[in-house]
Formats: structure tokens, sequence, C-alpha cells
């Protein structure tokens, strides 16, 4: 954003919010933003969405309430941030997308912000492949895949990487 842009933003976003430690979203309305918008203020603001972040609708335009936060809370580079600019984004440190205090906002790369993504659970154990009535174990070093055996159980597979990555 542009230096005028974002005064424009900031002071749009501490017109209408503040951060309420005390709501689910982190963020509360200081006032309304029209005569027929159904909160007071106080109230908490912001909805959940499917994708399980919190966002807030001012003036027709939908905005992420960790962004208004970051900008509010003055969080480092919180102006870095873009419309359609991959550059920066907002992380939460804890992975919780709904934990919007500003201690848990700070402004990272996507590669940073990437890193620190929740891990899918596996359905099945890392190095063990499934070969018709038999379990093969293997490990990588650097780009070579190492075989350990092939056993005809999971858990003898399973043991036998695990004794053979701990050597």
């Amino acid at each position: 954003m542009k230096g005028k842009q974002l005064i424009t933003l900031k002071s749009k976003f501490d017109k209408y919010f503040k951060i309420d430690p005390e709501s689910p979203s982190g963020l509360s309305w200081k006032c309304k933003s029209s005569k027929r918008s159904s909160y007071a203020a106080g109230d908490k603001a912001g909805t959940i969405t499917t994708n399980g972040y919190y966002t807030v609708v001012l003036f027709g335009r939908h905005y992420r309430v960790h962004r208004i936060v970051a900008v509010l809370a003055g969080i480092p580079d919180a102006h870095l941030l873009r419309k359609g600019c991959q550059k920066y984004q907002i992380d939460h440190i804890n992975r919780e997308r709904t934990a919007n205090c500003p201690s848990n906002l700070r402004v990272v790369t996507p590669s940073v912000n990437n890193q620190n993504r929740a891990q899918p659970e596996r359905k099945h154990d890392a190095g063990i492949r499934k070969r018709g009535k038999t379990f093969t174990a293997y490990y990588y070093e650097g780009n070579k895949q190492v075989t350990v055996g092939t056993f005809d159980t999971r858990e003898e597979a399973v043991q036998a990487r695990a004794g053979c990555l701990a050597a």
C-alpha cells in the first residue's frame, strides 16, 4: 500500500474497531458503520468463515480480522501487506486461525508461513511401504533411497527402520 492508503486504512480501522481480548475474534466495534448495521458499539466484530478465519464487512469490503488487528496493534511491517500481493502474510504463531491477539501475530514471507503450517495426520508410517503381503522399510540418505528390508508385519518393519535410524 502507498503511504496515504495505509494512513486512510489505519484511520478507518481506528474509527470503527478496537482490539478486545474478551471478544472471541479479538476485535470489537467502536461504533456503527451505518444506521442499518445490526451491531452496536462494544459488540464482538467478525464471523468465522468456512476456512476458519474471522472476517468483518466494512462498507461492503471483507477484511480478515487478523489483518485489522495487525494494523491496529502496530505490528512491524504490517504496512507491507497488500491486496493481491503475496510478498508478506500474517502468520498465527500458534497455528490457531481464530487466535488474533497481537502477541500471536507476525508478518512473514509465504515460505516462513508455510513452515509453520500444521502437518496433516499420516494414515501410515513414514518409510514403510506395503507390497503384496509384505512391508518394506526404507529411508533416504541424501537423494538415495536405502532399503532396510522386507518384513511380514508392519510392526516389524517400523521397528527395523527405527533401529536403523537410531544407529
